[in-house]
């Protein structure tokens, strides 16, 4: 019972897999690759000789088709044009890719070198397949075994190349490299994830200082708000409506004394053309006309008005006539300048304080202060984007899926049963 206690933990120690960090593996894959060295060097004099021997048959079978005499000679001259025609164009073809791939010093190439070299192989034979294959097709009419020979010729050194491939992979040469890409592309993701880590740590303190910017511009403006000077223009700006108000209920007034005459200011109008401007403009706005007859002519417009009116020149009914009457005993020099002065003191106290608001710092620090708020929340806005972006991505990269190749790759190339550990 001991015994089979002991031979299943063996068993569990044997299957323990051993645990590699990144460049641990690294190393292990180079150490392998070296020691792989020599057995590639032993695969490609093989596959040297193969080759060599493949080219050697395929060059015969090309000088064969090329000497070949016809079994019947007795062709029509169109038909061996024919024949001839693609006789040329397929000795030509085959030793044309003979040519290409023939490979010197193949023994001394390095993993990534054959491989390259394979891979030219097969573009060549695609190529050679695609453009030959109309000539293969009518030769076989003229010279069917000396063309057969050249195609078995050009399978044979594909049968070369195919099994160097094959003992290379056999070898572990392609896990050791498809490995260290693995390797390398898990490193470039490990990279790429730090940097997005560091990114996303450098827009966190980005957002921080922002916010700090942002809370020092609220409070300055808080305190410039709270502050006598903007209590004061405050109550400039109050102040300021306040007389503009005063300003629109004079002119009201003075307009509603006006408004009883505007009929019989319209009709005398007509009748007097050296005035007929001013009268007018009484008539239609009074509070404008006073601005403008800086002589007070009015007065004695008035007085030939009320004439015009006592006469009953103006076509106007009795009532209407009286209100008129009326209208123009009550607007005398006193009124208007009354008016007048009421104005310019209202104007003058206007000035004052529009002087004083436009002379105030007030405004423009708290412009200034909303300007630099909101600089500072659109950037924390775009920081914030940027943040999300680098989230996201960082979400996207996995490394699981490239330790799990790695991990099955050496366990089915060299019986290897690791566990790659990222620190």
């Amino acid at each position: 019972m001991l015994s089979l206690i002991r031979g299943l933990f063996k068993k569990k120690q044997a299957a323990a897999a051993r645990e590699f960090s990144l460049s641990q593996l690294e190393q292990f894959l180079g150490e392998k690759e070296e020691n792989l060295k020599k057995e590639l060097r032993s695969i490609l004099r093989e596959a040297d000789d193969g080759i060599k021997e493949a080219a050697e048959a395929l060059n015969e079978a090309i000088e064969t088709l090329k000497a070949a005499n016809l079994q019947n000679p007795n062709i029509p001259a169109k038909a061996h044009h024919f024949m001839q025609g693609n006789r040329e164009s397929y000795v030509k073809l085959a030793t044309l890719f003979l040519r290409d791939v023939t490979q010197k010093g193949l023994e001394s190439m390095s993993y990534s070198e054959v491989k390259e070299y394979a891979i030219e192989f097969k573009r060549h034979l695609e190529g050679f397949l695609q453009s030959s294959l109309r000539n293969y097709q009518v030769l076989q009419h003229f010279f069917a075994h000396e063309s057969q020979a050249v195609a078995k010729g050009i399978k044979g050194m594909e049968n070369a190349i195919r099994k160097m491939e094959d003992a290379i992979c056999s070898a572990g040469l392609d896990a050791v490299s498809k490995a260290k890409e693995d390797c390398n592309a898990i490193r470039l993701k490990l990279s790429r994830m730090k940097e997005l880590e560091q990114q996303m740590e450098k827009e966190r303190a980005e957002q921080e200082k922002i916010g700090r910017s942002i809370k020092d511009a609220q409070d300055r403006l808080e305190s410039v708000y709270q502050g006598e000077e903007h209590r004061a223009l405050t109550a400039q700006k109050e102040g300021l409506r306040g007389v503009e108000e005063d300003i629109m209920l004079a002119e009201r007034q003075f307009s509603i004394r006006f408004s009883a005459l505007e009929k019989a200011l319209r009709k005398f109008a007509k009748l007097s053309f050296d005035n007929e401007k001013l009268i007018s403009l009484y008539a239609q706005f009074p509070e404008k006309a006073i601005r403008e007859d800086h002589s007070l002519a009015i007065l004695q417009i008035l007085a030939k008005l009320e004439q015009e009116l006592a006469k009953g020149s103006l076509g106007l009914d009795e009532k209407r006539t009286q209100k008129s009457i009326d209208a123009v005993k009550s607007i005398s020099l006193e009124f208007l300048d009354a008016h007048l002065k009421a104005i310019e003191r209202l104007e003058g106290k206007s000035k004052a304080l529009k002087e004083a608001i436009s002379g105030s710092s007030i405004e423009g620090q708290m412009h200034k202060l909303r300007e630099e708020i909101q600089k500072r929340a659109t950037e924390e806005s775009l920081s914030s984007q940027r943040l999300a972006l680098a989230k996201g991505q960082l979400e996207s990269v996995s490394i699981t899926k490239d330790k799990e190749a790695i991990e099955s790759l050496m366990g089915s190339a060299f019986s290897e049963k690791i566990r790659l550990v990222i620190g």
